[in-house]
């Protein structure tokens, strides 16, 4: 072995066993103070401010304490009466339906009075059948066969006859009425209109029976809309994002994890540079010549590939970053500067980029595999 050889072997050994691992903990000693708080530290601003306020708000607001503990009690009420009477009863309800008969729905008229209405219905209108006959026999002589007609002609819903004799005596209503006829053309007309009401009544029944799910969702429908809208402003503002849930979970993250990855293959595989060469001409005033510049373009699939990574990333910082955040607006960047819409930026312009955004957001987004690993557990 060369002497050199010997004597640069105990140098490599110092540095690979002393020197490297006493600048990683230096490093890291020195990151220390500059990495992101705990918990406790965010919100003990928040914990030694918010109670001053409070009181001091309260003590605007309210004249005494018994005026306070009022306010507090209807509040209390009535935060209790939109859960039982807009969310748990009607909730609870959709699920009496679901596993429930058609004979425990809602109606117009109770069971009891529909039952005995529909036989009402029936006696009403064999009345009314009997009623437009017998003025039909008395005042047009039908016969039989016409009688028949008539009686089909009734349970249709068919009065011709009966107006055409009102029509007749309303023309000398005076004698029609010591008569009778033009009286009972009027009976038999307000008698058509009792069962006209009891039969849409019945029909209102039918249709409400039919349609009583539909009714029940949309009926909860605005109550549970509002507790969303109040959870997610409670659990953005008061409590924040953090655990599984934090920046859309898991799987969403885990999913940028690997467009990340993709990306990075994409850029670093050989076909990323061996496309056609596209050339820009650049006339200089004054001159004959022209000037060509080569730059490599991917092919196609590795263009429609990048553009898919990327396409995903935005949407997931548009749909699980925090809004109009500085966190959401640099990510975005970065993204803008990896679509490259000028086509100013290299193969290894874009590597770079992605190298930013490994450094920028690896731990805070779990792609080191930390965040992800301890939320998966064993």
């Amino acid at each position: 072995m060369p002497a050199t050889t010997r004597a640069v072997l105990p140098r490599l050994q110092v540095l690979l066993s002393a020197t490297l691992p006493t600048y990683g903990s230096l490093h890291d000693q020195a990151m220390d103070p500059l990495r992101r708080p705990g918990r406790f530290t965010q919100l003990w601003p928040k914990l030694v401010l918010y109670p001053p306020l409070a009181y001091f708000t309260f003590k605007l607001l309210f004249n005494s304490t018994a005026e306070f503990f009022e306010t507090m009690k209807e509040a209390k009420e009535t935060v209790i009466g939109f859960w039982n009477g807009w969310v748990v009863e009607p909730i609870v309800g959709i699920l009496n339906t679901v596993r429930g008969s058609p004979d425990d729905s809602p109606m117009v008229v109770s069971k009891e009075g529909l039952h005995s209405d529909m036989d009402a219905n029936v006696a009403e209108l064999q009345s009314l059948e009997r009623m437009v006959l017998s003025l039909a026999s008395e005042k047009l002589n039908y016969t039989a066969e016409q009688l028949e007609d008539l009686s089909i002609a009734v349970r249709q819903g068919d009065l011709t006859p009966v107006l055409r004799i009102y029509e007749q005596d309303i023309k000398s209503p005076l004698s029609s009425a010591i008569r009778g006829s033009l009286v009972r053309s009027l009976l038999i007309q307000i008698q058509k209109t009792k069962v006209d009401v009891d039969l849409a009544l019945t029909g209102i029944d039918r249709l409400l029976q039919s349609q009583q799910l539909t009714f029940a969702f949309v009926g909860v429908a605005p109550s549970l809309a509002i507790l969303y809208i109040f959870g997610g402003w409670f659990k953005s503002n008061l409590l924040g994002a953090s655990g599984k849930g934090r920046f859309g979970g898991l799987r969403r993250r885990e999913s940028t994890l690997i467009a990340m990855r993709r990306i990075e293959r994409l850029l670093n595989s050989p076909s990323a540079g061996m496309s056609s060469r596209t050339f820009t001409i650049a006339e200089t005033p004054g001159s004959d010549s022209d000037v060509e510049s080569p730059r490599m373009t991917p092919p196609p699939l590795t263009q429609g590939l990048l553009l898919l990574s990327v396409t995903h990333l935005r949407s997931y910082a548009m749909e699980c970053l925090p809004a109009r955040s500085n966190l959401q607006q640099a990510f975005l960047d970065d993204v803008e500067d990896l679509e490259d819409p000028s086509g100013k930026l290299s193969r290894e312009d874009q590597l770079r980029v992605v190298d930013r955004m490994w450094r920028n957001y690896g731990r805070l987004l779990g792609w080191d595999g930390d965040a992800i690993g301890s939320e998966t557990g064993p």
